[in-house]
């Protein structure tokens, strides 16, 4: 085997450890469930991008991005995939979440790092493939918005802690 062959394999392991372990189940807990079977989460998602910002000053916001597979999209399995990653990235207390179900939606290292202009969007596919984001404000409260039906604008929000946003406070 090849050592670019052998890099590829073992960062698809990497790869694959990183989807499939469910967040704060230790390497023994994964291997085996109580029926003696090996775990095996029942959507599958990958984790694109973790990043860390401080814009404000003195608060810190992790900034994540998440592609699930689009079959797995519903209200239940946002609801599991949100509380996962929310106790996978316990700090700091403020994250964000983008959730995408097309690769076409998320961008490529070379766009991420391109200069952007202010006001202009590209249209990827979200008029198509439905998404959802995932707030935990640094207060203790936690939702998440969703598109219920791919091609729709109209938002859906779940509360998982706390209160939601100030805008359906109102």
């Amino acid at each position: 085997m090849k050592i670019q062959e052998m890099l590829k394999a073992a960062m698809l392991l990497g790869l694959l450890f990183v989807v499939a372990t469910p967040a704060g189940a230790s390497v023994k807990q994964m291997s085996q469930t109580s029926s003696g079977k090996q775990y095996r989460s029942p959507f599958r998602y990958v984790v694109v991008s973790n990043e860390l910002s401080s814009r404000r000053s003195n608060q810190q916001i992790r900034y994540v991005e998440i592609l699930l597979d689009e079959e797995a999209f519903s209200p239940n399995n946002l609801r599991e995939l949100f509380k996962l990653v929310s106790h996978r990235f316990k700090k700091p207390k403020r994250l964000d979440v983008q959730l995408y179900t097309s690769l076409k939606d998320v961008e490529t290292p070379e766009e991420r790092e391109a200069p952007k202009m202010s006001g202009i969007s590209d249209v990827g596919s979200s008029e198509i493939h439905p998404q959802a984001f995932f707030i935990r404000d640094g207060k203790g409260n936690e939702w998440f918005s969703y598109n219920a039906e791919a091609g729709s604008t109209e938002m859906k929000t779940v509360i998982l802690k706390g209160r939601g946003p100030q805008i359906l406070r109102r």
